[in-house]
């Protein structure tokens, strides 16, 4: 927690500076990075304040716990709807958390070119990828609303939208049970199962491989040109060393508490 807190001062300080240096109030929410990474601090804080909640739950701490029972210290009957709301929110706010971690993480790759491979394929692909998902989506919402008018009554796959949008999914990785479908409708499943493999497996997921990897090849061909560039010096940053400086560079709101050495160490590379 006062590592948070040392956390927040420092980006409030930044958001400060940013807005002093450009002259605009929010130039430091421009930033996509920026925006993540206030959201994960604002998560966290959300996290630490349910564990609080857990924590002093009264039906929690007023348990009787014996080899035949459990049992409230007053007498009253257990219920467990507020703990285990609060329980459950916490595990899912923690995933999210962790969801924007690894968010996070892939977008630092970007600052070493070595292992930067990922994150500029993304970016390389990321226009030509968001249009296709226009597509696809339509697909996608086409054949589960199909899925569900000719199926929804005889199948648990179908039968709801959230199921329905699993089984779409699954479909699209040629997981599709053609013999259920059959089972419960042969015609309705002639025809629901052969222009939906034809369609999002033959055609729009090869198509979606397709756009990857013309992001890779571009992807490819810009490190090249930068190897033959003025940049050859960066590309040649190893890995490790680059993670340490960045280690060194995030010390900073702890920079109080520092050795010597290492406060000498943060003020060179700033």
């Amino acid at each position: 927690l006062i590592f948070w807190a040392l956390m927040v001062r420092l980006e409030v300080k930044r958001m400060a500076t940013e807005a002093e240096q450009s002259g605009e109030s929010f130039k430091y929410w421009r930033s996509t990075a920026n925006k993540i990474k206030m959201l994960q601090m604002l998560i966290f804080l959300v996290i630490f304040c349910l564990w609080v909640a857990i924590v002093v739950d009264p039906v929690r701490n007023n348990l009787v716990v014996s080899e035949d029972s459990i049992k409230m210290r007053n007498g009253n009957p257990i219920n467990f709807t507020s703990l285990a709301f609060l329980t459950q929110s916490y595990f899912i706010v923690n995933g999210i958390g962790m969801l924007l971690c690894v968010i996070r993480i892939i977008a630092f790759l970007k600052f070493n070119v070595m292992i930067s491979q990922l994150t500029d394929t993304f970016v390389a692909m990321r226009y030509n990828l968001l249009r296709f998902i226009t597509v696809l989506l339509m697909l996608f919402v086409g054949f589960l609303i199909m899925g569900h008018l000719m199926f929804g009554a005889q199948l648990v796959e179908f039968s709801t939208a959230d199921q329905g949008l699993v089984t779409v999914f699954e479909g699209m990785t040629g997981n599709i049970d053609y013999e259920a479908l059959r089972g419960a409708n042969f015609a309705a499943a002639v025809i629901f199962y052969y222009p939906f493999t034809f369609i999002m497996i033959f055609v729009v997921l090869n198509m979606t491989v397709a756009i990857i990897m013309d992001g890779y090849l571009a992807m490819q061909e810009q490190r090249k040109a930068d190897q033959l560039s003025e940049l050859e010096d960066l590309v040649k940053i190893q890995p490790l060393t680059q993670m340490y400086r960045g280690l060194i560079r995030h010390l900073e709101p702890c920079a109080a508490f520092l050795p010597a050495a290492w406060k000498a160490r943060l003020s060179g590379m700033n």
